[in-house]
């Protein structure tokens, strides 16, 4: 069964430095599996707090994201990473039984 990644940043770049602030991993029926803050260790632009909502308040003292925290998952699942508009372009019936609109 494959699930689904969906990650929120401090910027728009690995290369320029931007760090996961949120993972949430999701199944194909929609079961949230992980939903958590990640403390980057860096401090999260106002820019990207505009966009996402995380503060740095929200996340000191979360839990300190490593790849091999998640490659368990990487190598178990089939693993497809997602942003918003393509979830709710193509699949709406994900949405919808999470209870999104």
């Amino acid at each position: 069964m494959p699930v689904y990644l969906d990650t929120e940043t401090t910027g728009l770049s690995a290369n320029a430095g931007a760090k996961i602030v949120e993972v949430a991993i999701v199944d194909d029926s929609g079961r949230i599996l992980l939903n958590t803050l990640v403390d980057p260790r860096v401090t999260i632009p106002w820019q990207a707090t505009s966009v996402h909502g995380i503060t740095n308040d929200m996340v000191g003292g979360s839990w300190r994201f490593s790849k091999a925290d998640i490659d368990g998952w990487i190598k178990k699942q089939s693993l497809e990473g997602l942003d918003e508009s393509e979830t709710r372009a193509n699949h709406p019936q994900k949405l919808a039984a999470r209870g999104d609109k």
